[in-house]
């Protein structure tokens, strides 16, 4: 029998080697999926790129339309793994965006770490149509992506981390964008609660998420014939208890930035212009601030995580206000204390001539 082994051993890789090999079936990675509301239920857009492919398909929930869109596309078939934005449209983040989050939480074809964006006033269909030759929706959705993170209001929160706000928070923020004539333009953070989009934090307010949440705090201000570049923020909050009852909140931010254009002023790098620039800057941050709390109280929805914060400060005192927090939040006198520096300035004892002689 030993000695038949080999011989056997022969034989049976003969016979693979002479199977016709089966082609791997050819993927087409999905780079952009859309959400909306449609007559017969939801509908599905999606995007997938060299050479582009769009597609539409309505149903009664959102996986069996990306089953019925899969058998539309046939060969190649849509690989969802890779899909690198979520799009949901007006109509359904206003009325059924539960659905969409839960989808991306159970389904093994979406990843949580997904970004995504609601489209106001519009479809995510409409989104999906925007692209030519030069630039692609994706590529218009990075740039959105890069442009907040790099020059503010601050961040494009994943479907993890609206779904852990939800679940922590009772409410969330999510990125904003308005379709153009040919390109996504951005219109700050929707506020979600209750599985629903319920209002919005739009510019110039919407920089106080940044700097409220320490996200980061970048971008430029321009202020009193300057350019100004937030480089650096942190909020601190200083809440007031009496006994259980948390009295009023203190929220101080301060800021460092540096001065990046002056137009060509001479002396406006003098001390008592730089104090004046500093305090112009601390005045604008302390307006977004409390601009965007108003909105988010009036809304009854703690999306910037106010109560997350005075947990991890003091779980005994928040202990207490945790289960009435939604009727605390609302009525809470919050007071905003904004110092900003500019510890920047690139001086110049002698500023370089601009005209024609330099």
């Amino acid at each position: 029998m030993r000695k038949l082994l080999p011989l056997l051993l022969s034989v049976m890789i003969l016979c693979c080697a002479c199977q016709p090999i089966r082609p791997i079936r050819e993927l087409r990675i999905v780079e952009t999926v859309g959400c909306d509301l449609a007559e017969d239920g939801v509908a599905v857009s999606v995007f997938a790129p060299a050479p582009e492919l769009s597609l539409r398909q309505e149903a009664a929930s959102l996986r069996l339309a990306m089953d019925r869109l899969r058998d539309k596309a046939a060969s190649p078939a849509l690989f969802f793994a890779h899909t690198e934005y979520l799009l949901i449209g007006q109509r359904m983040a206003a009325e059924a965006l539960a659905p969409a989050l839960d989808l991306v939480a159970r389904s093994q074809d979406m990843r949580l770490r997904t970004p995504l964006w609601l489209v106001q006033g519009g479809d995510a269909a409409d989104a999906l149509q925007l692209g030519d030759n030069d630039r692609t929706v994706t590529q218009m959705l990075s740039a959105l992506t890069e442009d907040m993170a790099r020059q503010g209001p601050g961040h494009a929160f994943t479907c993890a981390e609206i779904l852990q706000s939800l679940a922590v928070n009772g409410a969330a923020l999510a990125a904003a964008c308005t379709v153009g004539e040919s390109s996504l333009k951005p219109y700050g953070y929707g506020v979600l609660k209750d599985g629903a989009c319920v209002g919005w934090i739009t510019a110039p307010e919407d920089r106080a998420v940044d700097l409220l949440m320490n996200l980061g705090g970048h971008g430029d201000v321009r202020l009193r014939g300057a350019t100004l570049t937030i480089e650096r923020s942190r909020a601190a909050f200083r809440p007031a208890w009496e006994g259980d009852r948390l009295a009023e909140l203190t929220i101080e931010v301060r800021l460092r930035a540096a001065l990046t254009e002056t137009d060509g002023q001479p002396g406006v790098t003098l001390a008592s212009d730089r104090a004046a620039l500093e305090a112009a800057l601390a005045g604008a941050a302390a307006g977004w601030c409390r601009s965007a709390l108003q909105t988010c109280q009036a809304l009854r929805s703690d999306a910037l995580g106010i109560g997350s914060r005075l947990a991890e400060q003091d779980p005994g005192k928040w202990a207490a206000v945790r289960d009435r927090w939604d009727a605390v939040f609302p009525a809470l006198p919050i007071h905003i204390s904004v110092t900003a520096s500019l510890d920047r300035t690139q001086d110049l004892e002698e500023p370089l001539a601009l005209g024609g002689d330099a």
